[in-house]
């Protein structure tokens, strides 16, 4: 079964990640982004979990095919207010890029790290 965070449906736009790879760094602005489309997001994330339901109980997907499932995850504006860091890595432990928002900020910075020669 997929993890609850790979079962929500949001990913940085193509624009964006050009310009992380050509640039080595974008910002993200996470209001525009995430929160003004979270319903949206919280549908397509509950689609992906009812979608889940005959892996995570070993079942016959047909036993699920007439299935409802909604969970509202509603996000308040503690996000904004709250610093965040992380490194995000590879199956091998390589960092990919980081990401980093400032208390109070609506922006992410991801970062990709420099290439040594």
């Amino acid at each position: 079964m997929a993890r609850w965070r790979e079962l929500i449906p949001w990913k940085i736009s193509e624009s964006d990640m050009a310009t992380l790879l050509r640039a080595g760094t974008v910002s993200i602005n996470i209001k525009e982004e995430v929160v003004d489309n979270w319903w949206q997001i919280q549908e397509r994330a509950n689609d992906g979990w009812r979608k889940s339901l005959p892996s995570a109980l070993a079942a016959n997907p047909d036993r699920f095919k007439d299935t409802a499932l909604s969970f509202d995850l509603s996000i308040d504006d503690k996000w904004k207010k709250l610093p965040f860091k992380r490194d995000f890595r590879s199956e091998e432990g390589k960092i990919l890029f980081s990401a980093e928002k400032l208390e109070a900020s609506d922006l992410v910075e991801l970062v990709r790290p420099t290439l040594r020669i």
